[in-house]
């Protein structure tokens, strides 16, 4: 059909069928990326399981800030939330304490903010503590004391 003899309706489903089709293509060739790349580390050795280990623990790390922390600290630790909690990123000075204080906090909770749910372990407080730490900048975390 020519272009021409398309109505206005026509042309924006046509244009809209083409914006899905670029939005397929870009996702197959990024997955067929992802799997080669995959597949090279799998074959090579090359850290698979350390790479996978931390991927999945930034994703439980993820996962829990959203459930427990973000409604007070935001989102993206830009702070300011429900109970105007502080940023927890680069803009705040949490970078200012060890990571132990930090999770002292986590634990036992300061001012507004409660304790997290009982049954946290030490290292799901320290995943979420490396959460965090991605916020920073690379001086902050350079300076952050030990």
């Amino acid at each position: 059909m020519d272009n021409k003899t398309l109505t206005p309706e026509e042309k924006a489903q046509q244009k809209e069928a083409f914006r899905f089709a670029i939005m397929v293509l870009t996702g197959v060739s990024l997955l067929g990326v992802f799997i080669t790349m995959f597949a090279f580390m799998q074959v090579r050795g090359i850290g698979s399981s350390v790479a996978m280990r931390a991927t999945i623990e930034l994703g439980e790390a993820e996962r829990f800030f959203m459930s427990s922390c973000a409604t007070c600290h935001g989102r993206q630790g830009e702070g300011g939330g429900l109970i105007d909690a502080p940023p927890l990123n680069q803009d705040g000075d949490t970078w200012q304490l060890t990571d132990a204080e930090m999770m002292t906090i986590m634990r036992d909770g300061k001012g507004e903010m409660p304790a997290l749910r009982s049954g946290n372990s030490d290292k799901e407080l320290q995943k979420l503590v490396r959460y965090i730490k991605r916020w920073w900048t690379h001086e902050q975390r350079a300076q952050q004391p030990n």
